[in-house]
């Protein structure tokens, strides 16, 4: 049966424990110690495991990978998938993304065809919490320009491998909706990325005109603004030049007309 996201090792049962008792003494005196020394290792192993998914279960992942690596220094080659399917949860738990990746590619290589689809969902997990890292570093001052560009690789790598893992089931809606969440991150992240470009293409274009200074068609209009502008003094000595030409021009007029009135004879 394959294993999905939820699942654990289960827990041991008396009736597994006197099973391994007796195993133990038919192989005791059928082939000896040497069959006994490896049966036994099994059984601890086997024990650890149940140990490290109960450690997991209860919300210590330190305690739960600790134990799924002691399971596989004493197993070796013969680790079962689900020892790497614990330690790629309790890595992911503890940020340690790159276990994650790890543990889940040697799970599938151990367990074969039907661990595929359990190790696209952990790669999936492992790539969207990067590029939630990487969108995080965006936010920070003097952030790496190309952070949010990293983000959306990350997210869409996301999107692939839980893509991959929707095929490996007729179902799964946990993968599902890791696809919704990682399709809203990108049109988040797409949107986040636009803005940022935005801002930094009008910085950029505001600090070259300031090392260019003005230019040559803003000096030519600050010119004729400056013509068309009198300061106060300029402006009062117009007005009175203007005052006096009117007054001339009366007195002027005023005289012509005294002139004509002399020379007219009158009846009294």
């Amino acid at each position: 049966m394959m294993p999905h996201a939820g699942d654990f090792a289960d827990p041991p049962t008396k009736a597994r424990y006197r099973w391994s008792g007796w195993l133990l003494w038919i192989l005791w005196f059928s082939f000896g110690a040497a069959a006994l020394a490896g049966t036994w290792a099994l059984t601890k192993s086997g024990d650890l495991l149940v140990q490290a998914t109960a450690s997991l279960a209860a919300g210590d992942p330190k305690t739960a990978l600790g134990l799924a690596r002691e399971v596989e220094s004493e197993s070796g080659i013969r680790t079962k998938p689900e020892a790497f399917y614990v330690q790629a949860l309790a890595a992911l738990e503890l940020g340690d993304l790159t276990l994650v990746v790890t543990a889940a590619e040697t799970m599938a290589a151990r367990g074969g065809r039907d661990w595929f689809g359990l190790r696209d969902f952990l790669l999936g997990n492992a790539a969207f919490r990067s590029g939630e890292r990487s969108e995080a570093e965006a936010t920070l001052i003097e952030a790496d320009p190309t952070a949010l560009d990293l983000a959306i690789e990350q997210v869409r790598r996301a999107k692939e491998a839980w893509s991959d893992a929707t095929t490996s089931r007729d179902d799964w809606p946990a993968a599902r909706r890791n696809l919704a969440r990682a399709n809203a991150k990108l049109a988040i992240l797409e949107f986040k990325r636009d803005e940022a470009e935005a801002a930094r293409k009008t910085k950029k274009e505001q600090e070259q005109r300031k090392r260019k200074g003005p230019t040559e068609t803003e000096e030519r209009e600050a010119g004729m603004l400056g013509k068309q502008r009198l300061d106060a003094r300029a402006l009062a000595a117009l007005l009175q030049k203007i005052e006096d030409n009117e007054a001339q021009k009366r007195e002027i007029r005023t005289a012509q007309r005294t002139s004509k009135q002399r020379g007219v004879e009158r009846d009294w």
